[in-house]
């Protein structure tokens, strides 16, 4: 028998108890049907070679029962799955336009709710998402204005084989960038809060305090006028 036609036979307990009772039921019907025979062919004067003593019939080895084993891998240690990767790659799904690291968290604080005390966290944990999907996962990239640092991430498939943005992606992005230069040429330095100047232009002047000495206020003569006078119906002193 050749080798590709043995197979390994899985079997239960409960099988081959079934199978063992079968054959020894078998062999015990076929053994008296034997000793019947050679009683006959004995009394016919056969020239087979008979034999009286029982023919002593090893018993079948039990069936070898393999147990279905799988093989042990290595477990590969994974550790928490972060909730933030499929957020970002759901949320581009969304709106379906590129965005900003400073829209994509403030979207992620206010639709999940998350509390105040745990902001900060928060924003770490999408950022460390965002490049664990930018670089390992390379499922989101970045694209930018040239000459400027602000970065907006994109999913990888919106992208052209040179990294370039496809349309309508592109032109999307071209009108977010627009939009923001609009943004930034309204937004106009206000004075604080106070009353208004009557004339701007005019500079103001500092006021003196109250009971504050003049500077370099030389001491005044005195004239007649500030001189002590006689009082009414005195005589003058040597007046002629």
């Amino acid at each position: 028998m050749s080798e590709s036609i043995m197979k390994e036979i899985l079997l239960s307990q409960e099988e081959l108890n079934v199978m063992r009772h079968a054959y020894e039921k078998e062999y015990i019907e076929l053994s008296r049907r034997v000793e019947h025979l050679k009683s006959v062919l004995g009394k016919l004067g056969s020239d087979l070679p008979l034999t009286t003593e029982p023919v002593s019939i090893a018993a079948p080895a039990p069936a070898k029962v393999a147990k279905a084993t799988k093989k042990r891998g290595r477990k590969k240690k994974r550790g928490p799955k972060s909730v933030w990767g499929d957020f970002i790659v759901n949320r581009l799904k969304s709106v379906d336009r590129p965005m900003s690291y400073e829209e994509m968290l403030k979207d992620a604080l206010v639709l999940k709710n998350v509390p105040e005390d745990r902001v900060k966290n928060a924003k770490a944990s999408i950022l460390n998402s965002a490049f664990r999907l930018r670089t390992i996962h390379n499922k989101i990239d970045t694209v930018g204005e040239e000459g400027k640092k602000m970065k907006y991430m994109v999913l990888k498939r919106w992208l052209n084989d040179e990294g370039k943005l496809q349309e309508p992606y592109s032109s999307r992005f071209e009108q977010i960038l627009a939009t923001t230069v609009e943004k930034e040429e309204e937004v106009k330095p206000k004075r604080g809060p106070g009353r208004p100047r009557k004339n701007p232009e005019e500079a103001p002047k500092a006021k003196r305090g109250p009971g504050r000495p003049r500077k370099n206020a030389a001491p005044k003569a005195a004239t007649k006028s500030t001189a002590k006078k006689r009082g009414p119906g005195r005589p003058r002193k040597n007046s002629k």
